[in-house]
């Protein structure tokens, strides 16, 4: 063997226990020798990921609808006593029950119920009914309902 060929020798088996080493007390070899400063060995595998924040939602449209038979009305004043819709196609005469099903979603209060309703009026293009009976739990998420959109209406004058 050359001088030569034993310096590479000793020079490789030098920066291999070196590097051997590094690893055993947790530093990387290349980082201490400046090859590489920002990467470790396991770095690639690192991922950084933002958490995103959930964009504010629009204010809520006033979507408020009495169903009956496939067909809505939207409501124009919701009342633990009864109820009244902007408009009404005249499926339903004066005197008539029906089972409806109510679905209010605005910025007062998003909730669903099913009730069973007496049509008291439908001229002009109205339907006005009585509910004819009401869980008491109804009752008072309608209450509740009431009491939010009267606060709105007084804050906004």
């Amino acid at each position: 063997m050359s001088v030569q060929t034993a310096t590479i020798h000793e020079t490789v088996a030098v920066a291999a226990w070196s590097a051997f080493n590094d690893v055993a007390s947790g530093a990387s070899a290349p980082a201490q020798r400046g090859w590489i400063s920002t990467m470790g060995l396991f770095d690639f595998l690192k991922v950084s990921v933002k958490t995103k924040t959930p964009a504010k939602s629009a204010p809520r449209a006033g979507h408020s609808l009495i169903e009956y038979d496939g067909r809505s009305f939207p409501i124009a004043a919701l009342t633990t006593k009864g109820f009244a819709t902007t408009t009404f196609d005249g499926s339903l005469i004066q005197g008539q029950n029906a089972r409806v099903t109510v679905k209010v979603d605005d910025q007062a209060g998003k909730f669903t119920f099913a009730a069973t309703i007496a049509v008291t009026d439908t001229q002009g293009g109205r339907l006005i009914g009585n509910w004819t009976m009401l869980p008491t739990e109804v009752e008072d998420v309608i209450r509740q309902y009431a009491q939010i959109r009267a606060k709105q209406k007084t804050v906004k004058k």
